[in-house]
């Protein structure tokens, strides 16, 4: 009997959050569709630790990737360390599996992919591989805001460089990331061209214009539940999220409460120029791949409407926007430090790591906070 493998390879930003946790919630329904959806960990001390801690296991497989640690972000590259060992969990899994990890999107080696595809290739006869993109100046927008959140890898090596703005500056090394025709072409390679189904992440292409329900469509399964995740950032707390990640503060609970205390105003936005001088390093590319592929109707890939972005950027602090910033940040702070006032020693000592940081981290402000944020996150 054919077992089938459905290998789903990002991008990121193209809704692999809601896809997975739609998997998650989905579980049974697809079980007795015949699938199954991949959620086991890479190391037995994990899974212990996970059960012991009550994680909930994730339903991807980026756990089983791991990412070296260039000197240069161009050379940024993940890959499954035991690709036997991989294969034989997906293969365990069930009968029809379908494995989602967005951290392929960094495997960039076509030698580790042919080792991946082997080690599959003992288990399943039909394995296909699903990867979603996104006109390049979007998806540098949204990876770049994504990165405010957490001290990622691309985060710290600066791989959209270090100012905290919507666009980066084009840089050749982006191209490891953004070049789709290079880098799926890769996969097609490897997998044949005939297995690589790629989706483009908009409304208008996408089944019922959502990346949940077309996914599913994708891989033939039906869906009772559809889940929404990952909701875009405005423009403070994606300002602050770089600060935090240049001053390497990742203790989750100061993060949350700033996310929280900045949840509000708009999405940062490069002008116009910005976003179609940034798109243009990729046009040809794009083209190359939808000639192999067909992937849409457009004879560049992508829809080429740039009028959703302003005249001019969003990006940019003025004097309004940093007063609102700091007036909430020291607001929290404020609230934090009367509060840490009133716990006894004991209960000061459990929460050490968490609003003490938070206020050692936040004193310069306290001191001078309008030049402090200005100076650190730009005002030009």
């Amino acid at each position: 009997m054919s077992r089938k493998l459905f290998l789903h390879i990002g991008n990121h930003k193209t809704g692999t959050t809601s896809i997975q946790e739609s998997l998650h919630r989905n579980r049974q329904y697809l079980s007795d569709q015949g699938y199954s959806a991949f959620n086991k960990l890479s190391d037995e001390k994990l899974l212990e630790h996970a059960n012991s801690n009550n994680w909930k296991i994730p339903t991807n497989a980026n756990n089983w990737l791991v990412f070296k640690e260039p000197a240069y972000p161009g050379d940024i590259s993940s890959c499954i360390a035991d690709k036997e060992k991989f294969a034989a969990a997906v293969a365990s899994s069930g009968r029809n599996t379908i494995v989602s990890a967005e951290n392929f999107s960094w495997s960039c080696s076509i030698e580790e992919l042919q080792e991946l595809r082997d080690a599959l290739a003992y288990y399943f006869d039909d394995i296909s591989i699903v990867a979603y993109i996104r006109r390049q100046d979007q998806q540098a927008i949204s990876y770049q805001q994504q990165n405010s959140k957490n001290m990622s890898l691309p985060s710290r090596l600066k791989f959209f460089g270090s100012d905290p703005v919507a666009l980066p500056d084009y840089q050749k090394h982006h191209d490891r990331y953004l070049d789709y025709n290079v880098r799926l072409g890769y996969w097609a390679d490897v997998f044949g061209d005939k297995n690589i189904k790629i989706r483009v992440f908009d409304r208008k292409h996408l089944i019922d214009g959502d990346a949940v329900i077309d996914f599913f469509h994708v891989v033939g399964a039906k869906i009772h539940h559809v889940v929404e995740s990952n909701i875009s950032r405005p423009f403070a707390a994606v300002k602050i999220g770089h600060l935090l990640n240049e001053l390497s503060i990742t203790n989750h609970w100061v993060r949350s409460d700033l996310a929280k205390a900045l949840d509000y105003g708009d999405k940062m936005l490069p002008n116009r120029k910005q976003a179609e001088t940034y798109y243009s390093h990729f046009r040809g590319s794009n083209i190359t791949l939808n000639r192999r592929f067909q992937i849409t109707d457009h004879p560049s890939l992508f829809g080429e409407d740039f009028s959703s972005y302003p005249e001019h950027r969003t990006d940019l602090w003025d004097e309004n926007r940093a007063n609102e910033a700091i007036k909430r940040i020291l607001t929290l702070y404020s609230e934090l430090a009367d509060a840490t006032k009133l716990e006894d020693a004991t209960d000061l000592s459990t929460r050490h790591s968490t609003r003490y940081k938070f206020n050692k981290s936040l004193a310069k402000l306290k001191q001078n906070p309008r030049k402090y944020l200005l100076d650190k996150l730009g005002s030009r």
